[in-house]
């Protein structure tokens, strides 16, 4: 496994758990959780130029937990 393959699999595992969880309280939580752990990497990929696809990558990753919380949870605006 190579340092991005590393890296990845440190947000990529819990987005992918997130799409399996069916208790709406232990669901919101982790998605929250989630948010940050990408919101974390993006800043810190922000001072390196050779990530484009990985920020690509965790840029569809908050899209698709913001939909999902849209979706699951009612929460208005957010896309």
């Amino acid at each position: 496994m190579n340092d991005v393959e590393l890296k990845l699999t440190e947000w990529q595992g819990p987005v992918q758990e997130l799409l399996f969880e069916f208790d709406p309280q232990k669901w919101n939580e982790k998605a929250k959780q989630i948010e940050a752990l990408i919101l974390e990497r993006l800043q810190h990929l922000d001072h390196k130029s050779d990530s484009r696809d990985e920020k690509i990558a965790l840029q569809d990753a908050l899209t698709i937990v913001r939909v999902l919380k849209r979706d699951k949870l009612g929460a208005p605006g957010l896309e």
